[in-house]
């Protein structure tokens, strides 16, 4: 994540509904309702989806953080980066709770 990310739709339903956060969800505000242990797994898959030379795909499994103090709340995530000019401006995929 570059730290200027603003997520939209899918990923920030699912970290509303979960977390607890009612703005417009930031990369730094959906970084921290994953779990810790799964943060290198979700940057990853970021960092590669994000590579324009690659296949722009984004897919990762990991954990969300409930405000409510209930248990972790395992996600499935996939999408595809759309690029504009040689620069990311958009990932379109779905969350899904597969808990």
């Amino acid at each position: 994540l570059d730290g200027g990310t603003t997520w939209t739709g899918g990923p920030s339903i699912a970290v509303r509904s979960t977390v607890g956060v009612t703005e417009v969800v930031t990369d730094e505000a959906f970084t921290q309702g994953i779990h810790p242990e799964d943060r290198p797994i979700m940057r990853a898959a970021v960092a590669r989806a994000l590579d324009p030379a690659g296949d722009r795909l984004y897919q990762a499994e990991y954990r969300l953080r409930p405000h409510d103090g209930e248990p972790p709340r395992w996600i499935a995530a996939t999408g595809r980066v759309h690029f504009e000019d040689g620069r990311a401006v958009r990932l379109i995929g779905p969350a899904q709770d597969i808990t």
